[in-house]
């Protein structure tokens, strides 16, 4: 796969005008995604058909130990993409920075999922196929299945994976927009779910670990909306305030005061995209009437043309 991150042309439709350069590479935000597809190893026969439900039997062909290691790259990519981005749509949103080493680890890890199957799988399977015919059965498998072809296997373990950068540009709302306002809304129902757990419960080390996450999310992305930075300066203060409280279980009134602070901010924030969409539709509803506007309009023509004409 190439390697878009430097492939200028790639990105150079999306980044916003009339800013410095160096500000528009820190600063695009780039949606990473990526698709792992791993066969189960086992076949689905139907054994009978009672009052319209169907009965299915699930059978296993080879060995889960075999899959694993495809298993395991799923499992690693989502926590790498987890690590550096939020979620959004079927990817992860992450600034241009961490996208272009998450880039180039999916590449190598990709290149190895590969090596991996057509060069250590893919004889292992032919080799428990023909062991099959011979009778020996691989352990824990069921005996009397029909074992689908190597080349129909080997097209149901995949690694596919590509990146788009966010766009941004003036008039209706971006996918850069959306996002930084979806973004904000999260932030700001888990911070409303934080504040009810501070309200109704003692300040435990899990409610603490929960604030210092969502402070350190926000100072990641405190680039794109200032309420990002002004939440989390309150959550730091929150965060002061909590650690003098947990021992002694003081009144909390200060620190639920930082919380709620910081959650107009977010909410607010997640609110901003939506009153300032441009309203489009008035012109649209004018230009909608064309029967009636069109011969009034003929008509004045023609009154026109006989004032400036005489016609016998």
């Amino acid at each position: 796969m190439t390697d878009l991150f430097r492939d200028a042309s790639f990105f150079g439709g999306c980044e916003p005008k009339n800013s410095d350069k160096t500000d528009v590479a820190e600063n695009s935000l780039v949606l990473v995604s990526f698709r792992i597809s791993v066969w189960t190893g086992m076949s689905t026969e139907q054994t009978s058909v009672e009052e319209g439900a169907e009965n299915m039997r699930r059978r296993r062909i080879v060995p889960a130990s075999m899959l694993k290691v495809f298993s395991d790259f799923r499992v690693r990519a989502k926590a790498l993409c987890a690590e550096r981005g939020e979620p959004y749509l079927n990817g992860y949103v992450m600034r241009r920075c961490d996208a272009v080493s998450v880039e180039r680890t999916l590449a190598i890890w990709r290149r190895e999922f590969c090596r991996q199957r057509d060069e250590v799988f893919a004889p292992l399977y032919e080799k428990s196929v023909y062991d099959r015919s011979m009778g020996v059965v691989p352990k824990g498998c069921a005996s009397d299945v029909i074992c689908p072809s190597t080349d129909y296997v080997l097209r149901r373990i995949s690694f596919e994976f590509d990146a788009f950068t966010l766009a941004s540009f003036s008039g209706s709302r971006s996918s850069l927009q959306s996002f930084i306002q979806g973004l904000a809304l999260r932030f700001a129902e888990e911070l409303d779910l934080v504040r009810i757990a501070a309200e109704s419960g003692a300040i435990t080390d899990a409610l603490l670990c929960r604030l210092e996450t969502l402070k350190d999310r926000l100072l990641v992305w405190q680039g794109y909306r200032e309420e990002f930075r002004d939440g989390a300066l309150h959550l730091t203060s929150c965060i002061s305030q909590a650690m003098r409280l947990k021992p002694y279980c003081r009144d909390k009134t200060s620190m639920l005061s930082e919380i709620e602070a910081a959650f107009k901010l977010l909410d607010a924030a997640s609110r901003t995209e939506i009153e300032a969409e441009p309203k489009t539709a008035e012109p649209i509803a004018e230009s909608a009437e064309p029967d009636f506007s069109m011969a009034c309009g003929l008509e004045a023509m023609l009154a026109r043309g006989k004032s400036l004409f005489s016609f016998s």
